[in-house]
């Protein structure tokens, strides 16, 4: 079994984000390989700079990657 600091660990929010009580907030502050994929406007979302955002948060990652 792998350990998670083999991985560079994407973080995608849903709509609207995550707020500072989310799990997925919590997550990213106590795992230093975890990073949120951030995005121009949570609120009404354009697929195109989405999908721009997560290749490039994927083209910087060092290692096997894992999207949450």
């Amino acid at each position: 079994m792998r350990d998670l600091n083999d991985f560079d660990i994407l973080i995608l929010p849903g709509g609207h984000n995550s707020g500072p009580d989310h799990w997925q907030t919590h997550w990213e502050a106590a795992f230093s390989n975890m990073r949120r994929v951030e995005q121009d406007d949570w609120e009404v979302p354009i697929y195109a700079d989405w999908s721009r955002r997560l290749t490039e948060a994927v083209n910087r990652c060092e290692r096997p990657v894992l999207l949450v």
